[in-house]
């Protein structure tokens, strides 16, 4: 299980009050991607909204990388989805 695994690894781990420069940010494109209303816009609007995030959240940061991912609709994730969420994901 994901979330367990998560857990146990940031198990005893305490948040940095400073972060030392030079320092990588690391942003969830996907996540801005979906909080972005595509409606009437642009692949070139929608990438801009997503770069200017990501240099608003780590303009600090030396290097800042994007990682994107997706579901694949016919793929193992299914099982555990429908587990999680039931009906909605069925294929």
């Amino acid at each position: 299980n994901k979330a367990v695994f998560g857990k146990e690894v940031a198990k005893g781990i305490e948040p940095t009050k400073n972060i030392q420069m030079p320092s990588v940010s690391i942003i969830d494109g996907m996540s801005i991607v979906q909080k972005i209303s595509g409606d009437k816009k642009t692949l070139a609007e929608i990438s801009a909204l997503v770069l200017l995030y990501g240099l608003q959240e780590g303009g600090s940061s030396r290097r800042i990388d994007f990682v994107f991912d997706l579901y694949i609709e016919r793929s193992i994730k299914v099982s555990e989805r429908i587990l999680r969420d039931g009906e909605k994901y069925k294929v």
